[in-house]
């Protein structure tokens, strides 16, 4: 500006204005991001807290008969997606921040309907395990009754027994009601 070049100060002004001004929306990004990664960890960590208190990896493994091989952890998968979860939720407020509505529409969009999707997924989810324990109880209840009516001893006579190896017909004749039964489960849920 003291050598009288207007020209070239005037876009560099507008530069400058334009960083200045985006400095605030800047750290209001910034203060959001660690907002949303301290509640993430901190749920994160709670959520961990509350499911191995309650050893729901090991209901999972003796329920689900999951092998030692095999590790999966419910626990963990619960927590990581709970952790990933409020992240999404914070997005919307981050790029508001910011000021990026070419990319904050589109996220909006998909937030709204996912959490419109969630009560479905809830409601499967409880479908699903509730009417898991049924079939479970419905296979103890017609194996014990089948086998109290005596189908093993005909199934012994027919010679299934040395088909059927260590099971018997009435454990075999379970196991079918039971996959009916959680093929009609999964399918309404």
């Amino acid at each position: 500006q003291s050598l009288g070049l207007t020209m070239v100060t005037g876009p560099i002004n507008l530069v400058l204005d334009q960083l200045t001004g985006y400095g605030p929306r800047a750290l209001a990004a910034l203060v959001l991001f660690v907002v949303a990664w301290v509640l993430a960890r901190l749920s994160k960590t709670v959520i961990q807290g509350i499911l191995k208190s309650a050893q729901a990896d090991r209901w999972l493994k003796d329920s689900a008969d999951i092998s030692e091989a095999r590790k999966f952890s419910i626990t963990e998968a619960v927590a990581s997606a709970s952790y990933w979860l409020l992240f999404i939720l914070f997005l919307p407020a981050i790029l508001d921040a910011l000021q990026l509505t070419g990319l904050l529409v589109p996220v909006q969009g998909m937030i709204s309907k996912g959490l419109a999707y969630l009560p479905n997924l809830f409601a499967a989810a409880l479908i699903l395990l509730v009417g898991w324990f049924a079939a479970r109880i419905v296979r103890h209840i017609s194996v014990n009754l089948m086998a109290s009516v005596g189908v093993n001893e005909i199934g012994n006579r027919a010679g299934l027994d040395q088909l059927l190896g260590k099971q018997s017909l009435s454990d075999l004749l379970g196991l079918f009601v039971y996959a009916l039964l959680l093929i009609q489960i999964s399918i309404a849920s």
